[in-house]
């Protein structure tokens, strides 16, 4: 192998082993973009690692972004983060919002929408 195509391989190979690393959300409850029949009572947010629950925050807020009302967070047994919502949600458009931390610092955030007929 060149030395110039050493050069270009190295980041991938580094890229291929520290990417599955980063902390994601790998899936939530209600999922984004879904149509539910009744309101939910809690947000639950699934990530790919531990996340740090005392960083972390869960916002719901309706199509005036006027927040609903959630209670503190906590950690199911399946690792997932659950935000009670202690809120009245009617039908109609919601946005959650959240933003964590990994253990190792790495800060990420995100939002999805939802809607209750």
């Amino acid at each position: 192998m060149t030395l110039y195509r050493a050069h270009r391989f190295w980041p991938l190979l580094a890229a291929t082993i520290l990417l599955p690393l980063h902390l994601k959300l790998d899936k939530s409850s209600p999922t984004a973009g879904a149509e539910l029949a009744s309101a939910p009572t809690s947000v639950q947010l699934w990530f790919s690692q531990p996340v740090e629950l005392p960083v972390t925050k869960v916002t719901v807020a309706g199509a005036d972004k006027k927040e609903i009302a959630v209670k503190a967070l906590v950690k199911a047994e399946d690792g997932a983060v659950v935000a009670p919502i202690s809120g009245t949600i009617g039908s109609g458009s919601y946005t959650v919002s959240w933003r964590t931390m990994a253990k190792d610092g790495h800060v990420i955030k995100g939002d999805f929408s939802f809607r209750v007929k």
